[in-house]
């Protein structure tokens, strides 16, 4: 780091330790000189904190070259610095309370010195914390706010039994020294927003303390060493269920082997069926998920560790690799499936229920383009556009008469960024299970398809490409639908695609982009309704290959 922003850095955290300390003289004697020096130091640390900020910002533009820790190092020191003003603000805050209170009442004096202790010692590791990489210490800031949190929960159910029993007690002085105790543990959230900062800096990694802790207890059940300088994560990153994924180097405590696993973190549904569905799946066809190697659980959030699985996404094989080997990963896809279905294929009709699912993720779609969900009847001319709502449950009727001649283990968000292709060993895996069931393939078709065409990529090379997977897949579904005397396959791929259309536009912000899928998604419910209303066999429903065309 420039010296300009450590120096700067240095003198801010300094500053706000001596206003700790100021908070601290003024609140077992207020005297007015020392409220106006703090709110002289006040001003210095804002403009600080600025010239940090500014400094900070300046020095990641005019450094091309910057390594990832080094970029790492400064957006920690812009978000400690913006956590340690606010501090300097609440002193204030502390200070400007104690001047309503009875200068006589010497209970207000003492009663939150234990906090002031722990605060002070807590603030006064930060530099050493940082300066260090010393992540046992960014820890120790961390935790310093559930202590501060449980202790003002402790004063304050005291303060109120208190004033319960004695009504003698200053209403005034009871509420002032209830806001005090409040500041002092607003405190607390920002060291630990500090101390996650400092794991930032250590770690290159957004995590928070109970997801570290969560992380330690996972690694520690399954056999791995939990501490977290043995730990080389490569990646952390966030999904759209709200989970956190990370890849990561660990060590086996016993025999010391490093080992790259992946690790899951969510809310305790959402990771506990995914871990019934990874155990149904190793059970149903081996080798083609991750095998579990550890689970952690609490009243709210679980975890898991699973194998890791190396090769690449399939999204990034179709976008930049040769043809040539995009041909052959759809092939080993394909063969994998053919593999999977033939295994768990179930005689017996399944009812689809496409247009439910549809239905389900309407207030999602309406949140981002309200206009799509259209709750009345359009008239262009003396042609009457009926309310897409309409629309759909008119489909969802239709649906009963066209359900799967048989059913098969999906993957149920069968999206090329959740199927993972191994080059050397030319195999196929699937992540991201939660959602798995026996039901009909086409679903598993029909998400794998749009999840291609929705790529927000528009340059020809890539679109061809797109476009030819897309042919790729419905060439060797129709195969597969032959094979298997499944004559309604097209039928049902209409209200699938539908479905998979209509709910994809809620990740697109590009309006065109997500009326040309919207679009398409209403055609294909108008032309299933009309074939149907033609009184043509569903056997002869065909799907125009022009649909996928951009």
């Amino acid at each position: 780091m420039v010296e300009g922003i450590k120096e700067n850095f240095n003198f801010m955290i300094t500053e706000v330790g001596a206003q700790l300390a100021r908070m601290r003289t003024f609140i077992s004697s207020p005297q007015l000189e020392e409220l106006d020096k703090m709110m002289d130091r006040e001003a210095y640390i804002n403009n600080l904190k600025v010239i940090i900020e500014n400094q900070a910002y300046n020095y990641i533009h005019k450094t091309p070259r910057l390594d990832r820790h080094g970029l790492d190092r400064v957006r920690a020191v812009i978000a400690i610095t913006q956590n340690v003003e606010r501090i300097a603000d609440i002193c204030i805050d502390v200070v400007q309370q104690l001047l309503y209170a009875d200068a006589n009442d010497s209970h207000l004096q003492d009663e939150y010195q234990d906090m002031l202790d722990i605060i002070e010692h807590s603030f006064a590791e930060i530099l050493a914390a940082f300066k260090n990489n010393h992540l046992a210490q960014a820890l120790r800031i961390c935790r310093v706010e559930f202590v501060l949190d449980d202790m003002y929960k402790t004063i304050l159910e005291e303060k109120i039994n208190l004033f319960d029993r004695n009504h003698r007690q200053k209403a005034g002085d009871f509420i002032i020294s209830v806001f005090i105790g409040k500041y002092l543990e607003e405190i607390g959230d920002k060291l630990l927003n500090i101390g996650e900062s400092i794991i930032f800096a250590v770690c290159g990694q957004r995590i928070k303390i109970e997801q570290y802790n969560a992380l330690r207890d996972t690694l520690r059940k399954s056999g791995y060493s939990s501490k977290f300088n043995n730990l080389n994560f490569q990646a952390i990153w966030g999904s759209r269920s709200g989970c956190r994924i990370g890849r990561l180097d660990a060590s086996r405590e016993i025999s010391h082997e490093v080992q790259k696993v992946l690790y899951k973190e969510g809310s305790r549904k959402k990771i506990l069926l995914e871990k019934e569905k990874l155990e149904k799946w190793e059970e149903i066809y081996p080798g083609l998920v991750p095998k579990i190697y550890g689970h952690n659980d609490d009243a709210e959030r679980s975890s898991l560790l699973m194998e890791y699985m190396s090769g690449k996404g399939l999204d990034e094989i179709i976008s930049i690799a040769a043809w040539e080997e995009v041909e052959r990963a759809l092939w080993v896809l394909c063969r994998t499936l053919n593999g999977l279905w033939r295994k768990t294929y179930t005689v017996g009709q399944v009812n689809i229920d496409y247009m439910e699912q549809l239905k389900e993720r309407l207030g999602d779609i309406e949140q981002i383009h309200h206009d799509f969900v259209r709750r009345s009847a359009l008239g262009i001319g003396d042609i009457a556009i009926m309310p897409v709502l309409n629309l759909i449950e008119d489909c969802r009727r239709l649906q009963k008469q066209i359900p799967s001649p048989f059913a098969v283990m999906i993957h149920g968000d069968f999206n090329t960024n959740n199927i993972i292709y191994d080059y050397h060993d030319k195999n196929i895996k699937f992540i991201d299970l939660h959602r798995s069931r026996f039901y009909d393939y086409v679903q598993d078709i029909s998400i794998f398809i749009v999840s291609n065409f929705r790529v927000n990529v528009f340059d020809r090379e890539t679109r061809l490409r797109l476009r030819n997977t897309i042919k790729f897949m419905r060439a060797w579904a129709g195969q597969f639908a032959d094979h298997n005397r499944d004559r309604t396959m097209e039928a049902r791929m209409a209200l699938a695609l539908s479905r998979a259309f209509f709910t994809s536009t809620r990740f697109e912000i590009d309006k065109a982009f997500a009326r040309s899928m919207y679009m398409r998604s209403i055609y294909l419910m108008e032309k299933f309704r009309a074939h149907q209303k033609s009184g043509a066999d569903w056997t002869e429903f065909h799907i125009d290959d022009d649909l996928f065309d951009f």
